[in-house]
C-alpha cells in the first residue's frame, strides 16, 4: 500500500504505527 507515502488528515504516524 502506497498510503504511507502519502500524507492526509490522518497524519503520517497513523499509517506508520499499523
Amino acid at each position: 500500500m502506497d498510503q504511507r507515502n502519502k500524507v492526509g488528515a490522518d497524519g503520517p504516524l497513523r499509517l506508520s504505527d499499523i
